[in-house]
């Protein structure tokens, strides 16, 4: 059992490491942890990230084109200019995120409904053909 001696240098033991500052880390230290600082470029990635998802529903065979790499090298190429232009891309997304929202929202709504519709002028298309097919066939003389 622990006596009330012990608890009470325990306690002052945990006091003084809690008021102690942390020794900053030595650059080349392995054990330090890994840099908090979000990678800018893919930030800047989720931007066509986003774009291409929505597109690629509307256009399928843009799916490979908007590539997890392919989005993070436009990324890339994206930090300088976003750099010299004092550009924030926490800024741009509290700017664009309710537009993306309701793109996001809109968006599965919107596909199936622009497909269906699509769907029903190709059926009433085709109906249309095939009642003029046997009617044109009719008029035509027969060949001599």
């Amino acid at each position: 059992m622990v006596d009330q001696q012990q608890l009470a240098e325990l306690e002052a033991e945990t006091r003084a490491a809690d008021s102690t500052p942390a020794e900053p880390a030595l650059p080349n230290d392995r054990s330090a942890p890994a840099s908090t600082q979000p990678d800018p470029a893919k930030g800047w990635a989720q931007i066509p990230q986003i774009f291409g998802g929505i597109l690629s529903r509307w256009f399928p065979e843009l799916g490979p084109v908007y590539t997890e790499q392919q989005c993070l090298a436009w990324g890339t190429a994206m930090v300088p200019l976003a750099e010299k232009y004092g550009w924030n891309i926490s800024a741009i997304f509290e700017w664009l995120g309710p537009w993306f929202g309701l793109a996001l929202a809109t968006e599965p709504l919107a596909v199936p409904t622009v497909l269906a519709i699509r769907a029903r002028i190709a059926a009433a298309r085709a109906a249309q053909e095939a009642e003029q097919a046997p009617a044109e066939s009719k008029e035509t003389p027969p060949a001599q």
